[in-house]
């Protein structure tokens, strides 16, 4: 196998899909060099950058949920009564609170900046004002611009900074200040990283999303409206920038499940059965010298 990159797409509580793919490439000894997140996808990034696999990725990802509920993170009447409140920030969920409830989980790791976490590891987010794709990351030399309106911040940052503004999706949470920059959820942009991987140093990409096609507005409410609005802009900008992908796993997980506190093993449980039905060939990862080699001595 050649060095590979692992590409985790954004898509709120549906990410939770993605750890049914990681358990999966552990099963096939696939050896992953470097990893890209946006949005919750970012969450999951860090997580595996630091080194949860197997299992206990499972269990955390579970743990994660149980404090969202437990801290009335996402919880249906807040996102539908908040837009409502008078004084409001441009996000209904506070960039403090929910920045402070990812810090949290990450302290518990003894992890407090980006430079800390040993695995390559990117976070992409989208400045507000200007439009441009904002990334983050320990070792740059991984990674690389996604065209002209697209650059690295060039300091160190906190991982839950960093994750809190990858995560600020429009009308949900805050957007993030950091020095002149305000940041929101990199989903707007590029919501599948796998452009991020310099190829130089990744020979090989392995991208995995949660699009659902067949959706369609049930209630004509302001949020449903624009939560759709958003997700179809996403959704199409996803599927150009999977264009060079070498693996691409997609989960067809329902789009209402998006902000669904309490669906998590539901959700794992989905796209691990989807494995079964559909195995991942992994031969494109292996290095083409070693399979002319073997295809001689046969």
């Amino acid at each position: 196998m050649i060095e590979v990159g692992l590409s985790f797409a954004g898509g709120g509580l549906k990410s939770f899909a993605h750890v049914a793919l990681t358990q999966d490439l552990e099963r096939h000894q696939v050896p992953i060099k470097a990893v890209a997140g946006t949005s919750m996808g970012s969450v999951l990034a860090s997580l595996y950058a630091v080194g949860f696999r197997g299992l206990d990725f499972e269990m955390k990802l579970l743990e994660i949920e149980r404090l969202f509920k437990k801290e009335k993170i996402l919880l249906k009447p807040t996102l539908r009564v908040l837009p409502f409140v008078k004084n409001r920030s441009d996000g209904l969920i506070e960039q403090g609170n929910f920045e402070g409830f990812v810090k949290n989980i990450f302290d518990e790791l003894g992890i407090t900046m980006l430079s800390e976490v040993e695995m390559p590891l990117c976070i992409v987010t989208t400045e507000l004002n200007s439009g441009d794709i904002i990334l983050f990351s320990n070792k740059k030399e991984y990674f690389t611009n996604v065209g002209e309106n697209c650059r690295f911040y060039e300091g160190d940052i906190e991982l839950s900074k960093a994750v809190a503004a990858s995560c600020a999706f429009p009308l949900v949470f805050q957007s993030v200040e950091l020095e002149d920059l305000r940041l929101i959820d990199g989903g707007v942009r590029l919501n599948s990283p796998g452009e991020v991987f310099n190829r130089n140093k990744i020979k090989k990409v392995v991208s995995v999303t949660t699009m659902y096609a067949d959706d369609e507005v049930k209630e004509y409410s302001m949020l449903d409206v624009a939560f759709r609005s958003v997700y179809i802009m996403m959704f199409h900008l996803e599927k150009i920038s999977l264009k060079d992908t070498d693996i691409h796993v997609n989960f067809p997980v329902e789009t209402k499940l998006m902000f669904e506190v309490g669906k998590g093993p539901e959700v794992i449980n989905q796209a691990k059965e989807y494995l079964v039905e559909h195995p991942i060939d992994y031969s494109v990862l292996e290095e083409k010298n070693l399979r002319n080699l073997w295809g001689l001595l046969k």
